[in-house]
């Protein structure tokens, strides 16, 4: 799959081909329609958490996001945060533990179109 990654803290991001994800018990695997970006992102690349939380690297940034769970075709967007930091939603594919906050995307809804814009011509 192909995911965007830093190799190291502080890295810049890189375009790379990574494996893709193996869920685990009590996981799910995530095909993503689209991931958000924000400054806890980089904050975490450049090492905010390495103190606080294992790391796997290449590390992938991105916290939230909006998919379809693999097996089940489940449209769902949300909370994709978890440990080790570093499989994130800049990515093709994601795991995520079924407890996190996650919830049903409606089937008339863009993941990728906040609501508050205008409708796209």
């Amino acid at each position: 799959m192909w995911a965007i990654a830093a190799a190291a803290f502080g890295a810049d991001l890189e375009l790379v081909e990574l494996p893709e994800p193996v869920p685990g018990p009590n996981e799910m695997k995530v095909r993503l329609l689209a991931a958000s970006v924000n400054p806890f992102d980089r904050k975490v690349v450049n090492g905010m958490l390495r103190d606080s939380a294992p790391h796997q690297f290449p590390l992938v940034p991105g916290t939230d996001g909006a998919g379809v769970v693999e097996g089940s075709g489940e449209r769902i967007f949300g909370t994709f945060f978890r440990r080790p930091v570093g499989g994130g939603t800049y990515a093709e594919y994601v795991t995520v533990p079924a407890g996190n906050p996650l919830a049903p995307l409606p089937d008339d809804m863009d993941p990728a179109w906040p609501p508050h814009c205008p409708p796209r011509a």
